[in-house]
C-alpha cells in the first residue's frame, strides 16, 4: 500500500510538469508565473515536512498518513477549479503542505 501511495505521489509532481503546455493555455499563466507556483509547492512542502516530522510521532502515523492522503486528494480535486493564476498558487501551495507528512508517517509506520 506504501507503494502505491509514493508512486501516486511521484506521478502528481510529474504529471503536472507534463501537463504544463495544456494548463498554460487554458488558465492563461505565462512560465514566469509557473515558475513561482512550481517553486511555492516546494514552500508548502518543505514548511510542513517538519510538522509531517512531529504529528506521526504525537498523533499516530496512521491518522497522519490518512489525514495527509484525504487532504492531497482533495487538494487534487480542487485543481481543477482553478480559474487562473492565484486560484492555481494557492492550491499548489496546499497540494504541497499536504502531500509533505506523507513519507514521514510511512517511513514511521514501518520503522516503528
Amino acid at each position: 500500500m506504501f507503494f502505491l501511495v509514493y508512486i501516486i505521489n511521484y506521478l502528481d509532481r510529474v504529471t503536472f510538469c507534463l501537463n504544463l503546455p495544456l494548463i498554460e493555455k487554458d488558465l492563461a499563466i505565462n512560465a514566469e508565473q509557473f515558475g513561482m507556483i512550481f517553486g511555492n509547492f516546494f514552500l508548502g512542502y518543505a514548511l510542513f515536512n517538519f510538522v509531517g516530522g512531529v504529528a506521526p510521532d504525537r498523533f499516530g502515523p496512521k491518522i497522519v498518513l490518512g489525514i495527509a492522503v484525504g487532504m492531497w486528494s482533495l487538494f487534487c480535486d480542487m485543481t481543477a477549479l482553478a480559474t487562473g493564476f492565484w486560484s492555481m498558487l494557492i492550491l499548489r501551495v496546499l497540494f504541497g503542505m499536504a502531500e509533505s507528512p506523507i513519507c514521514d508517517s510511512a517511513n514511521k509506520t514501518i520503522n516503528g
